[in-house]
């Protein structure tokens, strides 16, 4: 049960670095700790722009020569939680989800439902296309083409950019040495056996649980174990 890491955005990559473009861990433990109208730095947030994907789904490039290709499942459900959340605070707060595609599967896509009713607006941006966040004369700037809008370029400024990020395998170096337990091409441990023993390893009696076999939410880590 080694769990996993929440993905780190390398420099530049959707902006972050840039004052103001967090992740979503970051945002959420910042979020948390304040009442009444959203403030980061000491300044009112009007506009928040999510960005989805960042760490999952990644094509293989010079910038990106080991990618993430799996889609990690929970970021929507994340990102779709947080949207109810922000509409539940008081003050007058404009929200933008960019997306590849939701996949708030199960009794959460009610969650996703909710949120588009009460204001979060939601934006499909093309999968070979993502977004760009950029500082231009002080101010964040997001750019997205809208497939629901016939690809037309959209320009959002942006008091904060929130950048939801997926898991990535836990680096655990003295177990892996120790057992020597065989990983997927996604880098999670492998189980013997995917449908007969899915949760068995090629050692006896050394058992996965969890989100160590692959991302999972908290509900299917207990489940499944």
């Amino acid at each position: 049960a080694v769990g996993t890491d929440s993905y780190e955005p390398a420099e530049g990559e959707f902006g972050y670095g840039l004052d103001n473009v967090v992740t979503l861990p970051q945002f959420r433990d910042f979020a948390d700790h304040q009442e009444g109208p959203l403030e980061y730095n000491g300044k009112p947030v009007k506009n928040v722009v999510f960005v989805y994907c960042v760490g999952s789904r990644q094509k293989k490039s010079e910038a990106c020569p080991e990618p993430n290709e799996y889609c990690s499942r929970y970021c929507c459900n994340a990102g779709t939680h947080m949207a109810l959340c922000l509409e539940d605070r008081p003050g007058d707060l404009n929200q933008y989800h960019l997306y590849r595609d939701i996949r708030t599967y199960g009794h959460n896509e009610m969650i996703y439902q909710e949120a588009r009713t009460r204001g979060a607006v939601f934006m499909k941006y093309p999968d070979a296309e993502a977004p760009t966040v950029a500082n231009v004369g002080g101010e964040l700037i997001v750019k997205t083409k809208d497939q629901l809008m016939g690809g037309e370029e959209v320009e959002i400024p942006a008091d904060l950019v929130v950048l939801v990020t997926g898991m990535v395998p836990k680096e655990n170096e003295t177990l892996m040495n120790l057992l020597k337990l065989p990983v997927s091409k996604d880098g999670f441990l492998n189980e013997l056996h995917i449908k007969l023993r899915p949760v068995e390893t090629v050692i006896d009696g050394v058992f996965l649980a969890g989100a160590a076999q692959s991302p999972k939410t908290m509900a299917e880590s207990v489940g499944a174990s």
